[in-house]
């Protein structure tokens, strides 16, 4: 249950179903606030999924030409938000691989010579870049 929900349901016996005292709703206040204040704080602390979040939001509902108030950039964020991160690092590795073999080839007219670059080096490369980002910009 959410604290959302739990609040919900208070609010619903103190309205309809018990007696509230005093000082049952100044408890009731107190955790509305308390929720609140929480939920504040979480955006606060992190800022830049906020903006990373927004900004893709932003782009999913030009790529998919709807409005604001429409699902489907949500559900496009909650899926990629679902997935491990090891299989949205493969799914770039996998991008990257092609894209390497094509310039690759463009420059050298065959794969003689080619030298693939590892998963674990494009992991340890992405850790470093998020890590870097984190720094540089955290409070």
């Amino acid at each position: 249950m959410t604290p959302e929900k739990a609040l919900a349901h208070f609010k619903y016996k103190l309205t309809k179903s018990w007696k509230p005292t005093a000082f049952d709703l100044e408890a009731y206040n107190a955790l509305v606030e308390f929720v609140n204040q929480k939920q504040k704080q979480q955006l606060v602390d992190n800022q830049l999924f906020g903006k990373l979040y927004i900004y893709l939001y932003s782009q999913f509902t030009n790529y998919y030409k709807c409005s604001l108030v429409d699902d489907i950039p949500q559900k496009e964020l909650n899926k990629i938000l679902d997935k491990p991160l090891k299989a949205i690092v493969s799914e770039l590795v996998d991008n990257n691989k092609l894209i390497d073999i094509e310039h690759y080839i463009s420059n050298n007219n065959s794969l003689d010579g080619f030298i693939e670059v590892s998963y674990n080096d494009i992991a340890d490369n992405l850790r470093v870049m998020v890590n870097a980002s984190l720094n540089q910009f955290k409070k």
